[in-house]
């Protein structure tokens, strides 16, 4: 341009040079761009080493701890389950009998807790308000006031007075809330459950009974020898 526009530059020769270096870029913006990319894929090459999975032996390794873990804690769940389980049995019978004698009490009528079998407390059993007043259940003619299911094939349940497995069992309580015999006299009584997959010597730890007195107080407790006819109770409900 100067060799047509001697001397000092026109205005046209400004805009001319401009878009000269506008249209072509500088070979040092090409060797920056080249040294940013260069960059850029020395810092992503340690991020694809970090993505890396285990190894075969790590993997077993990682396996044999956890196997290692569960055999030792398997045995401590169980027995913390079944523990569980034997005070939920316990609570839910409990619940039943105290039910039985809360609603003869507010109807003024017979109530009675029946083996579902009609034999075996483990069979599970029924609570209902014998309106017909013949002391057995009739789904047409009394009312149910509810059912348990069976306990688990491991526990055992004992009893002694009106409800001994010995005959056809019962618990029952006149409308004022006492328990009472088909013959009318006073029917206090124990009824236990005691796992029986446990040895006989942890069988006492896992026993609890229900006591019903003469005067219709029930409670909850776990014997501390098999002579504790008193059964001192660590926890007791009415």
């Amino acid at each position: 341009m100067r060799s047509i526009f001697s001397g000092a530059q026109t205005p046209i020769g400004h805009f001319l040079d401009a878009a000269a270096r506008t249209c072509s870029p500088s070979v040092g913006y090409r060797d920056r761009a080249s040294a940013t990319r260069q960059t850029s894929t020395r810092k992503r090459a340690p991020h694809r080493l970090a993505l890396r999975g285990f190894t075969l032996i790590e993997l077993l390794a990682t396996l044999a701890v956890i196997a290692t873990l569960m055999f030792i804690a398997a045995p401590s769940f169980l027995a913390f389950q079944r523990r569980s389980e034997l005070a939920t049995a316990t609570n839910d019978l409990l619940i039943s009998i105290t039910t039985a004698r809360g609603e003869a009490m507010k109807m003024g009528m017979t109530a009675i807790v029946v083996p579902q079998n009609g034999t075996e407390w483990a069979s599970g059993w029924i609570v209902f308000l014998d309106k017909n007043g013949d002391r057995t259940f009739s789904a047409a003619d009394d009312r149910l006031v509810m059912t348990h299911a069976a306990l688990p094939s491991y526990f055992a349940v004992d009893a002694n007075g009106t409800a001994s497995q010995a005959s056809a069992p019962y618990i029952m309580f006149d409308g004022y809330g006492y328990p009472k015999t088909k013959s009318g006299g006073f029917g206090a009584l124990t009824i236990g459950i005691t796992r029986q997959d446990v040895k006989d010597a942890a069988k006492l730890d896992q026993t609890r009974h229900i006591k019903i007195a003469f005067a219709g107080r029930i409670r909850s407790c776990q014997p501390t020898s098999l002579s504790d006819a008193n059964c001192t109770p660590p926890f007791s409900s009415e």
